[in-house]
């Protein structure tokens, strides 16, 4: 097991061992509770101190270039494999939609989610009512506006595989179209001077797939986290890359879904502004 301990605040990192929980992590409040009775980790209302100490955890791991050798033994669960390297898989029999925005039926304080989970959106901002590619209801964002989800067992994608599809047309080049998490877990899709951009964070380390060029008018983009560890995407039925995992995405974060916005609050990257017609969020691996 691996720790970080500050004046104030404990983590503590556990191996996952077979048929155990598939997280142990703790974090402690030192000060208010020196016996360390209570776990504060993913407690929502110590977020802010979470993200703070698995910050200094991975800057620590990093700064001293902490693995753990080939040469040593491996214990019996050492297959199921440690914190951050996990080869837990939920199996999923069959793909299930959590999440389905067409924005018909919208009112002015919900996005209606049609899956029948009940995961409505808030709309932040001004959103307004526009048509897509084919003329079905769909929203533009200006920038300044988006949609934010709750934290509900239904989108928890930890140890999952999971496909994110978004129908949409850009009007400037840079944006973030959804995303989920923060610096230490999570995934985003995002615009960069036109470009595509997939991108899984897995225990503070962030793997990118990218469009070589620019895209322009409509697209379909589908995001894919695959049971065999892989992160794929597709725009439209084009297969743009993959790359290999470690893991799936090891615990739901604390910063829930927001549509056309950004919730890693490290990076300081522009909204998305342009027209959105579908998003989709499905419990297993879909291709287009």
């Amino acid at each position: 097991m691996t720790a970080v301990r500050t004046l104030d605040t404990k983590l503590i990192r556990y191996a996952v061992k077979a048929g155990g929980l598939p997280e142990w992590t703790e974090m402690f409040d030192l000060v208010n509770d020196p016996y360390e009775l209570h776990n504060l980790y993913n407690d929502p209302a110590h977020a802010e101190r979470q993200e703070k100490i698995v910050r200094e955890y991975y800057r620590l791991r990093e700064e001293l270039g902490y693995e753990i050798p080939d040469a040593v033994v491996r214990p019996p669960w050492w297959d199921i494999g440690m914190p951050g390297s996990d080869n837990v898989v939920i199996a999923v029999d069959r793909p299930e939609s959590q999440l389905t925005f067409t924005f018909d039926n919208d009112g002015a304080s919900q996005i209606r989610d049609s899956s029948g989970k009940g995961n409505h959106g808030t709309p932040v901002g001004r959103l307004v009512a526009a048509v897509g590619e084919n003329g079905e209801p769909a929203k533009r964002f200006d920038g300044r506006s988006w949609i934010n989800l709750g934290r509900t067992p239904s989108l928890n994608f930890a140890f999952t595989p999971w496909t994110t599809e978004v129908i949409f047309r850009a009007d400037e080049p840079d944006g973030v179209l959804i995303s989920v998490g923060g610096a230490t877990n999570g995934y985003s899709l995002r615009l960069e001077e036109g470009r595509l951009i997939y991108t899984v964070t897995i225990d503070g380390r962030s793997r990118e797939i990218a469009t070589q060029r620019p895209v322009s008018g409509w697209n379909k983009a589908t995001m894919l986290l695959t049971a065999d560890r892989r992160m794929i995407l597709y725009v439209g039925n084009r297969r743009v890359g993959e790359r290999s995992l470690p893991s799936l995405i090891p615990l739901q974060p604390n910063h829930a879904y927001r549509i056309g916005g950004n919730t890693d609050t490290a990076k300081n990257l522009p909204n998305f502004v342009g027209v959105i017609s579908s998003v989709k969020l499905i419990r297993g691996s879909v291709a287009p």
